[in-house]
């Protein structure tokens, strides 16, 4: 089972994100998956935001996991048509 990542990101600085040096730029995260853009609207305070890194952080040893099982998988599947 495959689930979809935060999609939602906002980037904030003194000027345009394109123009701003990245030490000058803020960049957050919404913790909940498949936020809705109205949610985050009418209750913004409400929402956990973080640090981009800080998802992977937390993800990075269950991805790992997950991608040596897709491995062994492909590695199983392959030799059963071989």
């Amino acid at each position: 089972m495959v689930h979809r990542l935060t999609p939602f990101v906002i980037v904030h600085g003194p000027e345009f994100p394109e123009k701003a040096p990245r030490e000058k730029l803020e960049i957050k995260m919404v913790d909940q998956p498949d936020t809705d853009i109205s949610i985050i609207a009418k209750k913004a305070k409400d929402i956990r935001w973080i640090e981009p890194l800080d998802f992977h952080k937390r993800w990075q040893k269950r991805l790992l996991d997950f991608c040596k099982y897709v491995c062994l998988d492909i590695s199983v599947q392959t030799a059963k048509k071989s």
